[in-house]
């Protein structure tokens, strides 16, 4: 009987290992909604209305539409920055409509890279500062060695190509 390669045995058994070494399971949807609704208070109509979606691991998708359809309200939603009225969200295996502030802070900093379309820069901040911001643990966290916190910042800033701009607010 012929053994099988590292990438048939993750196959079989449904996971694959990710670049930082955790496992990753694979056939599952990376993001699932299922019967989504957000209502704000005092607003008739609802921002997200009965969303069902599933977007499958390496699968690109473009949320487009007029102002006020719904985009922020749907990208805030997978990423735990709003919870659902009604039904549920569920990303990288997570439900994340069920998870605490605490639970969704950690998966928030652990599983979601966010681009916001303002800077949401703290002024006072060179931008370096504002690169390590991202690092500083958050309550309750174990507090991390300074050096293990200007590293990764520091290695992000040097990619800055305008030189002038890594040591300004």
């Amino acid at each position: 009987m012929a053994s099988r390669s590292g990438q048939e045995r993750q196959a079989a058994t449904g996971q694959v290992s990710r670049a930082d070494g955790r496992m990753a399971v694979t056939g599952e949807a990376l993001i699932r909604l299922s019967g989504v609704t957000k209502r704000y208070e005092g607003v008739a109509d609802p921002a997200v209305d009965d969303v069902s979606l599933t977007v499958e691991s390496g699968e690109a998708l473009a949320v487009m539409g007029p102002s006020g359809s719904g985009k922020s309200t749907l990208l805030n939603l997978i990423a735990g920055l709003d919870r659902p009225t009604t039904g549920s969200v569920l990303v990288a295996g997570k439900r994340v409509d069920e998870l605490g502030e605490t639970g969704v802070a950690r998966f928030r900093r652990r599983e979601i890279g966010m681009i916001f379309q303002f800077f949401n820069l703290l002024e006072d901040l060179t931008v370096q500062d504002n690169v390590q911001a991202s690092t500083w643990p958050g309550p309750g966290a174990a507090c991390t060695h300074s050096k293990t916190r200007r590293a990764k910042p520091q290695a992000s800033v040097a990619l800055i190509p305008v030189r002038s701009f890594r040591d300004n607010g």
